[in-house]
């Protein structure tokens, strides 16, 4: 739907709500991960920043929750250059809290 329209700056945040949905509902972690990586790929072909930051603090939660803390941090490290250091964003301060959680 979102091809057809020309709103693609929607299908970053409609893969990231796939992934959360697939987590609540107890799918394989390779489901959810596949939905917030299209979400990542989708956000950063769109240059859609925030929707960027949104989906890796999403995939950083299941990283870390698989023990892949180091790539987490790479993660949400790369998503937050180009943020204002004191953003009052919520996402932003968020991604912020959870990079400063993994350093």
């Amino acid at each position: 739907a979102t091809r057809s329209t020309g709103e693609l700056w929607l299908e970053a945040e409609l893969h990231r709500l796939r992934g959360d949905l697939l987590e609540m509902q107890g799918a394989q972690e390779e489901q959810v991960e596949g939905s917030l990586q299209l979400a990542l790929k989708s956000a950063r072909k769109e240059h859609a920043r925030l929707l960027e930051l949104r989906a890796a603090v999403h995939l950083a939660h299941l990283w870390i929750g698989e023990g892949r803390r180091q790539q987490a941090r790479r993660l949400l490290d790369r998503s937050c250059r180009g943020f204002p250091e004191h953003c009052d964003m919520a996402d932003v301060r968020e991604a912020g809290a959870l990079l400063e959680e993994l350093a």
